[in-house]
């Protein structure tokens, strides 16, 4: 039987949790949920010092 095993690189896995909290902010956003523009702005400002931590920027 084949390996089912994904494999998958430190930095790949950093830039698709990266990718996947802008798509989930941006259903949340779509989705009409009560989202203000403190918290739009606290939730950016986190996901931008994450990403230069992680040197995607």
């Amino acid at each position: 039987m084949s390996d089912l095993n994904i494999h998958a690189s430190p930095e790949f896995l950093n830039e698709l949790d990266w990718q996947l909290r802008r798509l989930a902010l941006l259903i949340e956003v779509l989705e009409g949920l009560s989202v203000s523009m403190g918290d739009l702005h606290a939730v950016l400002s986190v996901l931008l010092t994450e990403a230069r931590t992680n040197e995607f920027i």
